[in-house]
Parts: structure tokens; sequence; C-alpha cells
């Protein structure tokens, strides 16, 4: 299953999320043999607080 990550290093719009989403599951069915009722695209903004929790699988560069 192909995976992506993005980094978003501010607030987008719910338009701009979506019009991105739906981008990606579109490239993803144009370059894999994936089909597209297999393509799940979500999105979440990670915050400071969520980095520095031992509980979630990020590295914090200390930055």
């Amino acid at each position: 299953m192909p995976i992506i990550h993005v980094t978003v290093t501010k607030k987008l719009p719910a338009d701009v999320k979506a019009e991105l989403m739906e981008y990606f599951a579109e490239q993803i069915c144009a370059n894999t043999s994936t089909l597209s009722k297999n393509i799940y695209v979500t999105y979440m903004r990670w915050t400071r607080k969520m980095c520095e929790s031992l509980l979630q699988p990020f590295l914090s560069t200390g930055r």
C-alpha cells in the first residue's frame, strides 16, 4: 500500500485540504495498481504537545 507523508507548516483551509487529499488519491491511482476503493487518505495536523508525547510514533528534532 502506498504511503504518502506530507509536512504542512501552517493551518490550511478545509477546501485546500480536500483538494490535496483528492490529488493524492488520484496520483496513487494513476501511478500504482491500487484501486481507488482501496485508498484511504487522511489529514492530521500535529501540535507540539502531540510531538512531545512518548505515546506518539513521532521523532522530535528539538527545533
